[in-house]
């Protein structure tokens, strides 16, 4: 009887504990522990703001971009270094597409400002990212979001997205007439991955922002590390021209600020 006594009192005792366990747990939303990191792009020719049809950009080598009437971009597989451990958070489902004409005239919300919610209040004192798209998802054909083929920027489901397009016309430095350009690089093995340490770090508070503004500078594309002709790569949809203008534009983006809130 004494034994069937203690072991009710131990039931009991072992039933509040957890009642009162279960009392004391709190469920965090992710509102509660989260920001929005915006990643601001805008375009340009060396330290000159990139415009639409009119414009005209002289290249080092004598040649001449005439005339712009196309220009994007992917971004891709974001992820942000933590200052304390240097470990890195994946940003899930990061793809984004730059369209200079959407950036300039308003015709698509946040086209060059691509505001992330959802990303752990931290400090980050590094960001990564693609130009392009990965092989995963460069092969599954038709997708949503900024995916989506009416994009313009989807080629086939064989071959994939197109990473960058850059289209207008030039003239090339012993030329007295313009040309279509017509750069067009995709293809898995063009996918570039960059790197930026920022001096500046990120610092993401609970429901506020943090931005990091970068420069996408064309000259770029043509200038390092092999200089491009214009009479030789004003036509490019695949190849080893892709595979130069890749190479080159790796360096395209640059950091120019960080701002917190």
């Amino acid at each position: 009887m004494k034994n069937i006594i203690i072991l009710a009192v131990t039931v009991i005792s072992i039933s509040l504990f957890s009642c009162k366990k279960e009392k004391e747990t709190i469920t965090i939303t992710p509102e509660d522990t989260t920001g929005t990191l915006t990643l601001g792009f805008k375009a340009g020719f060396k330290e000159q703001a990139l415009k639409l049809n009119g414009a005209k950009y002289a290249l080092d080598n004598g040649d001449s971009i005439t005339n712009v009437s196309s220009f994007k971009f992917y971004i891709s597989n974001v992820k942000l270094r933590r200052k304390s451990s240097g470990t890195y958070f994946d940003v899930p489902n990061s793809y984004y597409l730059f369209d200079l004409a959407n950036a300039e005239h308003g015709r698509v919300e946040h086209a060059n400002n691509f505001h992330i919610k959802g990303i752990p209040a931290n400090e980050y004192d590094q960001i990564l990212f693609a130009i392009g798209i990965d092989n995963f998802q460069n092969s599954n054909g038709n997708q949503s979001g900024w995916l989506d083929p009416n994009y313009g920027m989807l080629w086939t489901w064989s071959s994939g997205y197109k990473f960058t397009v850059l289209e207008g016309t030039v003239r090339a430095k012993d030329s007295t007439s313009t040309q279509p350009l017509l750069l067009h690089v995709g293809n898995n093995a063009n996918f570039k991955s960059v790197k930026f340490d920022l001096s500046k770090t990120v610092v993401l508070k609970k429901q506020k922002e943090s931005t990091v503004a970068f420069w996408a500078d064309i000259n770029e594309i043509f200038v390092a590390p092999k200089t491009l002709a214009l009479k030789d790569y004003k036509n490019v949809m695949g190849g080893a021209g892709a595979t130069d203008a890749a190479n080159n534009y790796v360096d395209m983006i640059k950091l120019k600020d960080v701002t917190n809130e």
